[in-house]
């Protein structure tokens, strides 16, 4: 039964999530976004394992299966479109409230601490795809068993996570072991290890993985799910675009001088880097307390385990596992959590607390103005699929699918859902088409249909058009082709021209 407490504030982290989820309607739903962006990517994926396509081997993908499977049975229920996309990530977004909110109980957090949860919450959500979203409804939780001293639930939740992306649920489930032989060892007078003990705390995560790895194997194929257990696909992704904190594009999240004070004061970033350094200097003290335990007993507490647990595995994401300027948000859960729980500490600890739950609460503005502006100048259409879009890009949209005129077209996007959307777009047979994520033979297998399409549209827009960058041979293919339309975002060709006669 859920403790008083934790009920309390997850209808209040529930409610606060379906309010951000209806504010953030036209980017969440936008049409950009999901037709070209990375969160329309699961639509595609299930269409493509739906079509007899198998994840890592027919198409690049470097996730878990359980999604997919999740996913497929979801989109069977309520149909296979952006609408049921949002409506799985809204669900797992309150799922990932709940978890932090039964951590918050569990550490009998503060008012410091939970008045920081409340406004740091918007935070605390990974909005890509279904995946991320997923991984933090299981994680999180877990980290909110962890917090309730249940550490065997909580490597059972982070085994499972394995099965959705292959990153920091392994090293989490790592912590957890790491944490249970700590505790099984020398619990019984005159044994170095209480194996039996151990076993019963990584029973559960033992079934639960052995139940996921027979289902997934048993729907997908064995060599599919070994494939897609390995992490070995998206650091490959990572290498090959130039993908980090510390360099390239992930950089760009906290490094923009020519911006000033107020870029660090007004977004995300200023609360998210403050906000890191507290925890770092945090998990310093509890591992000072982990190393003085042998002499003082009970000078490690569940707090200090659970805040340099966090501080861990956000230091694994900063180092490994960050990718663009908009990967902050992959793990920020952690983060808000691991800082909230520094707040039942001392004093000091509640002040500054205080003060980066005020810096959240000015971090928000350049979102809020974002929203606002995106409610005043954008709609959801039946050009754009029920998807929200300005009035010049409907206008855009509508010129391209007047310049198609009844062909079936090639749709040349990196990613996104786009060429599911319509029956005017030829089906996909790729999710991605980054350097590092397609499979062999698939790039001279879309210059083969680009050299024998009747109609070709091109994204060109600067937030989406990376595909003729990486892959220069496809725009020289294009300029071989009858340029019909052109506008800011699209363009849009025809036929192959004939080949001219030298004189």
């Amino acid at each position: 039964m859920m403790h008083p407490g934790a009920l309390w504030l997850s209808l209040l982290f529930g409610a606060e999530t379906l309010a951000l989820a209806l504010m953030r309607l036209p980017t969440d739903l936008g049409f950009d976004a999901n037709a070209f962006g990375d969160r329309g990517d699961f639509l595609t994926i299930c269409y493509l394992v739906r079509h007899g396509g198998r994840p890592a081997i027919d198409f690049g993908y470097h996730w878990g299966l359980l999604p997919i499977m999740l996913g497929q049975a979801w989109f069977a229920i309520f149909d296979s479109t952006p609408q049921a996309n949002e409506a799985a990530m809204v669900v797992c977004a309150i799922v990932v409230a709940v978890g932090i909110a039964r951590m918050a109980a569990a550490l009998r957090l503060a008012v410091g601490g939970i008045v920081l949860l409340v406004i740091a919450l918007p935070f605390a959500f990974p909005t890509f795809t279904l995946t991320y979203a997923l991984e933090a409804a299981l994680l999180s939780n877990a980290l909110a068993e962890q917090a309730a001293q249940r550490r065997a639930t909580a490597l059972a939740l982070a085994t499972a996570a394995c099965f959705v992306k292959p990153s920091m649920g392994y090293l989490y489930g790592f912590l957890l072991v790491a944490m249970a032989l700590r505790e099984a060892w020398g619990s019984r007078p005159g044994v170095s290890i209480d194996w039996r003990k151990f076993i019963r705390m990584i029973a559960p995560a033992a079934v639960t993985g052995c139940a996921l790895m027979l289902i997934l194997a048993a729907v997908y194929g064995i060599r599919v799910l070994a494939t897609t257990l390995l992490p070995t696909a998206g650091m490959n992704a990572y290498r090959f675009q130039g993908m980090g904190f510390f360099h390239g594009a992930g950089r760009d999240f906290w490094y923009q001088p020519h911006l000033g004070l107020p870029f660090y004061v007004f977004t995300v970033a200023g609360f998210w880097l403050a906000a890191s350094v507290w925890l770092f200097a945090a998990a310093a003290r509890s591992a000072w307390r982990l190393l003085s335990a042998a002499r003082v007993p009970d000078a490690f507490g569940a707090d200090d385990e659970f805040v340099l647990t966090c501080a861990v595995l956000h230091a694994a994401f900063i180092t490994v596992f960050f990718g663009t300027q908009v990967s902050w948000q992959y793990y920020s859960y952690i983060l808000v959590m691991g800082v909230a729980a520094t707040s039942i500490r001392d004093l000091s600890s509640r002040r500054i607390v205080s003060l980066l739950a005020l810096l959240a609460l000015f971090g928000h503005t350049a979102h809020f103005e974002l929203l606002a502006g995106q409610w005043r100048t954008m709609a959801p259409t039946p050009v754009t699929a029920g998807m929200w879009a300005s009035s010049e890009e409907v206008s855009e949209w509508g010129k391209v699918l007047r310049a198609v005129d009844r062909h079936q077209a090639v749709l040349l996007t990196a990613m996104g859902s786009g060429p599911v959307l319509s029956e005017q777009f030829e089906p996909p047979f790729a999710n991605h088409f980054n350097p590092g994520e397609l499979m062999p033979g698939q790039l001279a297998r879309l210059m083969q249909h680009v050299d024998g399409a009747q109609r070709i549209v091109v994204v060109t827009s600067p937030g989406f058009g990376n595909m003729l960058v990486w892959w220069p041979d496809i725009q020289r293919a294009l300029d071989g082709h009858e340029l019909l339309w052109r506008g800011k975002a699209f363009a849009v060709y025809g036929a192959r021209r004939p080949a001219t006669r030298a004189p």
